[in-house]
């Protein structure tokens, strides 16, 4: 290598990194930029709020209303799983759909909750897969294409509802851009032959279905007064929740929340509003944190008692021995 390509080479590397180093910063002060306003739209929300009706709305929420924000939490969690059961068949690991589940299961209650998906769902889809003779690279390809079925659903719910229920043209240009992206991902697997047609339809209507679960969710516990349509509330909720997401503030809360209430605080009780976010994060965040902090205990006290079983025979069989061999003595 001669010194002027060493040159050109070391040039380059010190490029890239202080390139690096200021995405860093600039996804640093994104963060902090939507944490500010977040705040602020929170505040103005917020103020003249009465706590004690705020409370009283939580506690007396029609249960009807419950019970139908739960079942649209399954059918999106249900959806979830298929995420990672399309991303094994495609891999071909060979994990049965009852596995797959299990760990989509807790991967996706971690880290909608704490947020940092490839950390927080990473580490727990390695830990499980990994004792099922999944490789990492295998995992990581099953994490990306969940991913790929997210984004999916998103233009397909977002898309949709953006282009046929908003009045101004930008939401409706906008709209149609996330449907044009939905074509070209087909039309680009029907050329190349992967991902097959029926698996790209497939990734589509899965995460659709994810996206108007939790979309539903929070809409069933929304004030029956509410002058907005669920097909135009699921294309807001979208929206707030990728902005949620790209602040990666855990679990998007306040973001997403302030984004909520701005956008359909107009004319209703906002102690109506609160009551319903937070029943929404109870629903959809916090009970299925703590059912899959215990099944995950479940699972490590499993693998402790098996190993504790292997080890105590282990030293039965040495005993035995030793016994057998003072016999013959």
């Amino acid at each position: 290598m001669t010194s002027t390509t060493h040159s050109i080479l070391q040039k380059a590397e010190r490029w890239f990194a202080k390139r690096h180093g200021l995405v860093r910063i600039g996804r640093l002060l994104l963060t902090v930029g939507m944490i500010v306003g977040a705040i602020c739209l929170l505040t103005h929300a917020l103020r003249g709020l009465d706590w004690r009706t705020m409370l009283h709305e939580c506690w007396t929420m029609p249960w009807h209303r419950v019970a139908l924000a739960a079942l649209f939490t399954v059918a999106s969690y249900g959806a979830l799983t298929i995420y990672d059961f399309i991303g094994c068949r495609l891999v071909g690991c060979g994990v049965g759909y009852v596995r797959v589940a299990y760990a989509a299961l807790l991967a996706y209650a971690f880290s909608h909750t704490l947020g940092f998906p490839a950390v927080t769902g990473g580490a727990i889809r390695y830990r499980l897969y990994a004792r099922w003779g999944v490789r990492p690279t295998d995992i990581a390809r099953i994490m990306a294409l969940a991913g790929v079925t997210l984004v999916l659903g998103m233009l397909s719910i977002g898309g949709t509802s953006m282009l046929f229920t908003r009045q101004t043209l930008g939401s409706q240009a906008l709209g149609g851009l996330m449907l044009a992206g939905l074509l070209v991902y087909v039309a680009i697997g029907y050329w190349r032959g992967t991902p097959k047609l029926r698996v790209s339809l497939a990734q589509i209507l899965v995460g659709s279905i994810d996206w108007l679960g939790v979309a539903g969710t929070l809409y069933m516990l929304l004030p029956s007064s509410i002058d907005m349509s669920f097909a135009a509330f699921a294309g807001l909720f979208v929206m707030a929740y990728l902005v949620a997401t790209i602040s990666n503030v855990p679990g998007g809360i306040g973001i997403f929340e302030s984004l909520i209430l701005a956008n359909i605080g107009h004319g209703l009780p906002t102690e109506a509003l609160v009551s319903a976010l937070l029943v929404y994060r109870a629903i959809y965040f916090l009970v299925p944190f703590l059912l899959a902090g215990l099944a995950l205990m479940a699972f490590e006290a499993q693998i402790l008692s098996a190993r504790l079983s292997r080890r105590n025979a282990g030293v039965g069989e040495t005993v035995e021995a030793q016994a057998d061999f003072l016999r013959i003595s």
